[in-house]
């Protein structure tokens, strides 16, 4: 088993001190239970064919897209990089 030490900015720290107090985990089952949770959702989402993730984008729609068909390229690229959740 490895020890691993991690240092938390102020706000990761207020989140975790959030969820200790909120269930009564230890630090370490909290750690735990944040890595399970991230690795299932990356198997989810590399399961999901390009097609998948192109629709579940909010281009908006017709009058109200977020950018213009021309532009569709680079908006789909920035909704990627800022964030884009697929679900």
């Amino acid at each position: 088993m490895a020890i691993r030490s991690v240092r938390l900015d102020q706000e990761t720290e207020e989140l975790l001190q959030s969820i200790l107090s909120r269930t009564q985990m230890s630090v370490t089952q909290a750690v735990k239970a944040g890595i399970r949770s991230l690795a299932q959702d990356i198997d989810q989402n590399a399961q999901m064919s390009p097609y998948e993730i192109f629709m579940s984008l909010d281009l908006g729609s017709g009058g109200e897209a977020r950018v213009s068909s021309a532009q569709a390229k680079e908006g789909i690229g920035n909704i990627l990089r800022n964030g884009h959740d697929p679900c």
